[in-house]
């Protein structure tokens, strides 16, 4: 990663700055809503022969932007602890009479040496600025108290120097440039949190043998937690002799980190995602990566265009040249990426999370892959579950889409920024990224969790829908998507070969026309709760829930089945005691109405098989409880638009209603639907497609 940001640093240099100077300033500290500069106090002086004079301090206009305002002026940061560039920057709480005494500070003879101390347009102002005694040091003092109160925050204190008629800030001096650079190597030494972290080495990127850093060379990127050494094989205070940097390396990838990582803004709030091509170790394959660079560093920061693709999909629009070299020449793939992932956690500290070895092409697939499942899977053709909106080619890498499925609702603070603590985004993003292994049963239970939080939420809010349908069906998605990858691994259900029916799909027959058949026919269609007793318990037991909910909610009933039992409480030796609870109470509003018989029949046929395969098989109920509560929660929400399509299949066809078979959402409840919220109809799972 050093490499590919010492790369990228290099092509952004060679593209443009036009001289070595450049790449050491820096206008992020100076530009933004909250650190734009205002003005600039300016020391005037001037070189008359070999004398150098005091001409006085005044308030000048900024340059146009901040990255010329920073050149010309010669401005650098250094992480707040101090400014390697004679010219400072001015706060309110730090104004010019009180910087003033850092600007003096710069001329340390320690730092600078002999050399430079010598030349004339430092050590001129040197003995001006610097005497303790003298008319013009007297002066410049008073200046600068007088022009404290005429400055308007933000501002840079800076000097010039006349020499022939012609004005030179400090960018344009090149002995205040070289002075500048031996603080930096300085300030780069003085920041190491290990003693001893430079010397004399071979730089471990460039080859060159020079003066080089390790720990001190400060790459925020690179460390774990509150820039911790994070490389516990290796003692910190050797370390930069195992990888040894030297000045100019540092210095591209802070030209890298400055004007391409920080550039982008990818993530959820409060966690950011960033985007790192790099080049595998192979002939030409650095060429290659700094030709992406200067070709589209734009559309791989994101940056703002008027063109929607671009904006959603900034990888697939970077590659675009680089693939169509790879596919129609004889050029390798040699680029990946990489994606740093910085999280802000409730304990106050910053984790780094890195995904490495992407292609692009596995991006791409995954989009592809999720559209056509949204547009051609059974389950969201017939609209038995909602239809989400496919997560952008953005929301796949910067891990967003996985983030709001596993944690958008319990990742929250209360200033609706995100954390990251104790959700595996991360990692399950990594594994859709490069094909990793996705274990059934863990993915369910973080998946239940975030299910549980949305659901207390939504009771909060005191919805006859606790349970949200969208949230649900994009979660459906994600096991379904795992699933079409080859990547999801179901252990209850299967081995760790190739007969495993984690969440796959067989035809689904929508031809049924009573509630039972529906739900056996979308059992059979999933071999994954087909081959678990325990899931096709749970997935009938909550298609039966929401049935009896959908007549409770139209009666008038302050509390239905759904919103008065906590999921957070079934397991399967709960599993026939919910169900004898939701027929007995099918069975009284079945007389009520005139109707005598057993509702449900098949759905409850169909329950008892599963029961009585889990209580007694020796494989038993084949599923963990969390996966039991899912299967509850997926039923909750399919079954009444089972019923519904068993509905119309049966008017189309003109088939009459047996008295067994839909005595609670028959025809005249259907009909009275009509007066209940839109929410409630048919159409509708009965669990919050509402959001």
């Amino acid at each position: 990663m050093q490499a590919a940001l010492r790369t990228i640093g290099e092509a952004i240099i060679d593209d443009e700055y036009t001289t070595e100077y450049q790449p050491y300033y820096t206008a992020s500290p100076i530009s933004g809503t909250n650190k734009a500069i205002e003005s600039v106090v300016v020391l005037r002086f001037e070189r008359i022969g070999d004398r150098m004079e005091y001409r006085g301090t005044e308030l000048i206009d900024l340059e146009n932007n901040p990255e010329a305002t920073a050149t010309r002026f010669g401005y650098v940061s250094s992480s707040g602890k101090t400014d390697n560039s004679v010219t400072k920057r001015l706060t309110q709480n730090n104004p010019v009479d009180e910087r003033y005494s850092a600007l003096l500070e710069w001329f340390d003879e320690d730092v600078l040496g002999d050399e430079l101390l010598s030349d004339p347009d430092i050590a001129g102002v040197r003995s001006i600025l610097c005497e303790p005694i003298g008319a013009t040091h007297e002066q410049v003092k008073q200046d600068i108290d007088n022009i404290a109160q005429r400055v308007e925050y933000r501002a840079l204190l800076t000097l010039s120097i006349t020499e022939n008629g012609q004005e030179r800030y400090v960018g344009e001096l090149t002995a205040y440039n070289e002075g500048m650079k031996r603080w930096a190597a300085e300030d780069v030494r003085t920041k190491s949190t290990a003693k001893d972290s430079y010397g004399f080495a071979r730089c471990s990127i460039c080859d060159t043998e020079t003066e080089c850093f390790g720990l001190g060379a400060k790459m925020g990127e690179q460390y774990a937690v509150k820039q911790q050494w994070p490389f516990l094989d290796v003692n910190s205070s050797e370390a930069w002799r195992n990888r040894p940097l030297c000045m100019e390396c540092i210095t591209a990838i802070e030209v890298a980190s400055d004007r391409f990582l920080e550039a982008q803004d990818y993530g959820v709030p409060g966690i950011r995602c960033r985007v790192i091509p790099y080049a595998l170790p192979m002939p030409a394959a650095t060429d290659q990566l700094k030709a992406l660079i200067r070709e589209a560093r734009f559309e791989l920061t994101g940056g703002d265009t008027d063109n929607d693709t671009a904006r959603q999909r900034p990888l697939s629009t970077a590659w675009e040249n680089y693939r169509h070299a790879v596919e129609t020449t004889d050029q390798p793939d040699v680029l990946r990426l990489a994606f740093s992932h910085i999280i802000r956690e409730t304990t106050k500290t910053h984790g780094v999370a890195w995904i490495d070895g992407v292609s692009i092409g596995q991006v791409v697939a995954l989009r592809t892959a999720l559209e056509e499942l949204y547009e051609n899977d059974p389950v969201f053709e017939q609209g038995l579950l909602p239809k989400p909106d496919p997560p952008t080619e953005q929301q796949l890498f910067s891990g967003s889409w996985v983030f709001q499925l596993l944690a958008g609702t319990r990742g929250s603070d209360h200033r609706d920024q995100y954390i990251g603590d104790e959700t595996p985004w991360v990692e399950y993003t990594e594994r859709l990224l490069t094909n990793g292994p996705v274990n059934y049963s863990e993915v369910i239970a973080v998946l239940m969790r975030e299910i549980y939080a949305r659901y207390r939420d939504r009771l909060d809010e005191d919805t006859d829908y606790p349970y949200d349908g969208f949230h649900l069906a994009a979660t459906y998605g994600f096991l379904r998507l795992a699933s079409e990858q080859g990547i999801l691994r179901d252990t209850q259900t299967g081995n760790n070969d190739t007969d495993e029916a984690a969440m796959t799909m067989t035809s689904l027959d929508s031809s049924y026309t009573s509630f039972g058949d529906g739900i056996r026919t979308f059992v059979a269609a999933h071999p994954s709760i087909e081959n678990s007793p325990g899931r096709t318990a749970a997935f009938v037991l909550g298609a039966a829930a929401a049935q009896l909910s959908n007549w409770q909610a139209y009666r008038g009933l302050s509390r239905t089945f759904v919103q008065s039992r906590n999921v957070d409480q079934l397991t399967a030796e709960i599993l026939t005691r919910w169900q004898t609870d939701i027929w007995e109470k099918a069975k009284i509003y079945n007389q009520q109405a005139g109707r005598y018989g057993v509702p449900w029949a098949d759905a409850e046929s169909l329950f008892h098989e599963a029961v009585l395969a889990g209580e007694n098989d020796s494989n038993g109920w084949q599923a963990t409880a969390e996966e039991i509560r899912y299967h509850y929660v997926l039923g909750v929400n399919v079954g009444p638009n089972i019923s519904q399509r068993a509905q119309e299949n049966r008017d189309d066809q003109t088939i009459p209603e047996t008295e067994d078979e839909e005595p609670v959402s028959g025809p005249a409840i259907e009909d009275e639907r009509s007066e209940m919220n839109e929410d409630s109809e048919p159409g509708h799972p009965a669990t919050g497609a509402e959001q």
